[in-house]
């Protein structure tokens, strides 16, 4: 591989590491926004308004109050950056010993 592809290839990864991270750092901010909170809908949110008389097992409503309300939003959010930042400490060994 050239040395001009592998520096494209990594900085796709870390752009697109980078959005991810952003993403899951403003993933509660997002889900508290559509009505969804750790202990279940928000009365009067956009989610209850569109919920009904309730949620089918398996559809994208019931993974989505399932994570807002699972706490896995947190987990999400540090596995991401420890893969960004073992991933960044790679890259920069791998550059300056030209590995």
């Amino acid at each position: 591989m050239s040395a001009s592809r592998s520096i494209l290839i990594v900085i796709f990864l870390d752009g697109f590491l980078t959005i991810v991270s952003c993403g899951m750092l403003f993933l509660p901010y997002i889900l508290s926004f559509i009505g969804l909170s750790s202990i279940g809908p928000i009365a009067g949110g956009l989610f209850s308004t569109f919920q009904g008389a309730g949620i089918v097992s398996g559809s994208v409503m019931a993974m989505t109050q399932s994570l807002a309300m699972s706490g896995w939003t947190i987990v999400l959010q540090i596995s991401t950056f420890i893969f960004w930042g073992i991933f960044s400490i790679i890259m920069f060994i791998k550059n300056k010993y030209n590995i």
